[in-house]
């Protein structure tokens, strides 16, 4: 979300799990982080945090407005998180709104919707969307996060649950990729979910297709329950619901299932309720330990270094005061420069 946070997988996908996939990304690019992985943030100070951090970064997850039809139609103004960092030398990761919060459909509300959208008559407004930021960068190696967040956990007019509405999500989906790719053919594709998706059936119902999707995204934060030992890393990795994957190794097995490599857009720390685990060292030495584990089947990651709903922010503020301290010392002996 913008600046603020908040026993399906069977014997197919415990084989798939011990496939190695090769990371595109890492192959073709080379890490500017040198880790074994491709590695980034979210923040509004990226500089500081790379200062900081003392170490490169390789992708940058960016945002942009969509409260009303004229800012949707004009992504990567400079008052955005993508405007801001338009120019650095960062690939972008762009987070991308299916559809503004008013003056559009807003199918979340009524499902009914995807039918029409499903026949294109919202292939214009993407296609003015597109054409936008085509003409404001000459990047062409975005990765593109279009309506993410699709299974729930935030308030965006995009997200889907019933699963009779399920082929017209898809086809939608697919007509969104074909236009993105009209403008920009070497950008990849992130289908992205909440680390928990509230659809009424599995997510295979909505899978848009292995041909139109480069990789499968997945947020997770130290929360419900927290990480504090490795035991509990360990359990709540495994988790599963109705809908399907929940916890990061269900989530990995997943996307092995479909050979895709999975990415974690937005991780962090979650401390400002009881269903985070506060300023935990141990959950970011874990999800080193995974990373490091599964680095060839990670497309990438990125720390997600906001305040708001839940303080997740590393390293220090303009003040030189610390929200995390403890976390944020093992987050740099870990992921700093060596």
């Amino acid at each position: 979300m913008l600046q603020s946070r908040r026993g399906f997988i069977g014997v197919a996908a415990a084989t798939a799990a011990s496939l190695a996939l090769p990371n595109p990304l890492l192959a073709a690019t080379g890490p500017r982080s040198r880790l074994p992985w491709l590695s980034g943030v979210c923040s509004w100070d990226v500089p500081t945090f790379e200062g900081w951090r003392k170490r490169r970064l390789d992708l940058l997850i960016t945002f942009t407005t969509y409260d009303n039809l004229y800012q949707f139609y004009r992504p990567g103004r400079s008052v955005t998180l993508l405007g801001k960092y338009l120019d650095r030398p960062e690939r972008l990761v762009v987070s991308l709104p299916m559809f503004p919060r008013t003056g559009g459909p807003f199918p979340a509300k009524d499902s009914s919707q995807w039918a029409g959208i499903a026949k294109g008559n919202f292939d214009d407004s993407w296609r003015t969307q597109i054409s936008y930021l085509r003409g404001i960068t000459s990047k062409n190696d975005i990765i593109f996060r279009p309506g993410w967040e699709w299974g729930g956990g935030g308030s965006f007019p995009w997200v889907i649950h019933d699963p009779g509405q399920a082929e017209n999500y898809k086809t939608s989906y697919r007509r969104y990729v074909k236009i993105i790719k009209e403008y920009f053919p070497s950008s990849k594709i992130d289908w992205t979910s909440s680390r928990v998706p509230q659809a009424d059936a599995h997510i295979d119902a909505f899978y848009p297709g292995g041909d139109v999707i480069d990789y499968i995204g997945h947020h997770h934060y130290d929360r419900d329950p927290a990480s504090r030992t490795k035991a509990q890393f360990n359990a709540n990795a495994q988790e599963k619901g109705k809908a399907g994957p929940e916890g990061i190794q269900a989530w990995l097995d997943y996307c092995k299932s479909k050979r895709k490599p999975m990415s974690l857009p937005e991780w962090g720390l979650w401390s400002t309720d009881k269903a985070g685990g506060g300023d935990n060292p141990a959950f970011i030495q874990y999800m080193y330990n995974f990373l490091k584990k599964n680095r060839n089947s990670i497309a990438y990651e990125a720390y997600f270094n906001m305040n708001g709903v839940a303080q997740h922010t590393l390293g220090p503020d303009s003040s030189g005061k610390y929200v995390n301290p403890k976390a944020s010392a093992v987050y740099k002996r870990l992921f700093g420069a060596f």
